[in-house]
């Protein structure tokens, strides 16, 4: 049986490849459900507004974008429809667009009515897109915290001596990142001030603590799930925290696993019996006892209408039992790895996400490169329509962690240095405020659609008539809990800012 040849040797063999698009960043000129490209060798250096395909750099997959601008030793390159810069090295592209079929008619490169649709939508692009609005300034600080972030990941030494470094901001852009703990090793060789050296080594050694806590109780946990033959599987950095060098480096706050919904009762009990206070919520059950412990035991993966649950929903069936005797369960690599690029999603497109999940993606990838089914991953990503937001993140893991400037621009990291780790409540509001306006944003936070709220009200599953009712008993879940009131004034506070979406 002949064996499946790749691009390059398509092109070498053929001098042409004709190829599905895949993803969104190309629209609205390419649909990846209607349209085919045709891709031919690159003869000699490229120009403005071509259609490179080029290698990621993980080296995984394929990307079509647009050159935006040449450079002595890179392409600046963006999708049509997306709103971040690519530096792509030269020797990674392997082919250019031709032409390409649009709803069944094929159309060249020189197509007229084609350049006018280029004039039109790049002409100025950089100028019109909504991320260039204000020019993005990546701080000494945050290139400072990027710079030890890489060290700390990659586990070598730093022998730099930063200089004119505003160290209280740093220590905050670290602690709002949850990389504070991991950095601490560097930030003492500095002349960082003694006074807050010794804040920072407090949250490095709780940081130690708290994992050695958590993993001890968890061990019992799950002891007692195992006697009483619970399902269980973990998630999230429970799993991601192994891969990196040393205890304690990666900061959280709670322990997340999918666990067994038909032993809901039981599991509460056994919690309870640990002292736990309980919260029911949507798609998870919320644990905590002092003084740090906190666990959420996720019913599933994503709430049901959010467009994510059908690409996860069938995690127990694709799980792998530990053993026979065992009831711990563990994702297969590649679908561990593709939930965790959808969580990260899940954030990045509300407020945004920080530089941590670039290191997770970028560990996580190292540590099962050899085993991964890489054509799997692209496939799940493509068709949860993720695989923009993928290639995004890889390029900048690739270009912090590697060290090479060439592939990762301001435009792109600064996607994940602003908002911290799970994003920012301001960039989240602004976001929906400049899609649905101040009272359509404020009318969806009250009347929760019917959908989500029966994923936190399963009896509106058998009686969707108690909807309003619910919607007051959610409204008077906040005003009657301390927390839960402080968070919803400060969010009114900032919804009614005026200058909210520009502050985006």
């Amino acid at each position: 049986m002949n064996e499946k040849l790749t691009i390059e040797q398509t092109l070498d063999k053929y001098g042409f490849i004709i190829h599905k698009v895949q993803g969104t960043s190309m629209l609205p000129l390419l649909n990846e459900d209607t349209d085919l490209v045709r891709l031919v060798p690159v003869k000699g250096k490229l120009k403005k507004y071509d259609l490179p395909l080029y290698r990621s750099p993980q080296g995984t997959h394929y990307i079509l974008h647009r050159i935006l601008e040449v450079k002595k030793n890179y392409y600046l390159i963006c999708g049509d429809n997306n709103t971040f810069y690519e530096k792509v090295p030269f020797d990674r592209v392997v082919a250019v667009a031709e032409g390409f079929y649009k709803d069944g008619k094929y159309v060249t490169c020189d197509d007229p009515e084609y350049l006018k649709y280029v004039e039109k939508r790049c002409e100025g692009s950089v100028k019109n897109r909504e991320v260039y609005k204000k020019p993005i300034r990546i701080s000494a600080e945050q290139r400072l915290l990027l710079d030890m972030l890489r060290h700390a990941v990659l586990d070598i030494p730093y022998t730099s001596k930063p200089e004119n470094i505003n160290w209280k901001l740093f220590f905050v852009l670290a602690q709002k990142q949850e990389i504070a703990a991991m950095l601490y090793p560097y930030v003492k060789n500095t002349d960082c001030p003694k006074e807050l050296l010794i804040r920072w080594k407090q949250v490095a050694d709780m940081a130690l603590r708290k994992e050695i806590l958590f993993d001890a109780e968890r061990k019992a946990i799950f002891a007692e799930f195992e006697k009483e033959k619970i399902k269980y599987l973990p998630l999230k950095g429970i799993i991601i925290k192994e891969f990196y060098p040393h205890k304690g480096m990666r900061q959280f706050t709670d322990n997340d696993i999918l666990f067994d919904t038909d032993r809901r009762n039981d599991l509460i009990a056994i919690m309870k019996a640990r002292n736990y206070e309980f919260e029911s919520g949507a798609t998870h059950d919320v644990f905590t006892k002092k003084p740090v412990y906190e666990f959420e035991f996720h019913k599933m993966l994503f709430v049901r209408d959010n467009p994510l649950y059908k690409h996860f929903s069938d995690v127990w069936e694709n799980a792998t039992q530990e053993s026979e005797t065992s009831f711990a369960y563990h994702m297969k690599h590649e679908d561990f790895y593709c939930y965790t690029i959808a969580h990260a999603y899940k954030h990045f497109s509300n407020g945004g996400i920080g530089a941590r999940f670039l290191a997770d993606l970028f560990l996580m990838h190292r540590a099962w490169k050899d085993s991964l089914d890489l054509d799997a991953i692209q496939k799940k990503l493509t068709k949860a329509k993720l695989i923009d937001f993928y290639n995004m993140a890889a390029n900048c893991a690739v270009g912090v962690f590697d060290g090479n400037d060439v592939t990762v621009s301001d435009d792109m990291i600064a996607q994940f240095l602003f908002g911290g780790m799970f994003g920012s409540m301001e960039r989240n509001i602004a976001k929906k405020v400049a899609e649905k306006g101040r009272l359509g944003y404020l009318r969806r936070r009250i009347f929760i659609p019917y959908d989500q709220m029966r994923s936190i009200y399963p009896i509106l599953y058998k009686l969707p008539i108690l909807l309003p009712f619910c919607w007051l008993a959610k409204v008077f879940g906040v005003l009657f809990t301390k927390e839960k009131l402080a968070y919803f004034l400060t969010e009114l506070k900032l919804l009614f800012r005026k200058n909210i979406v520009d502050d985006d």
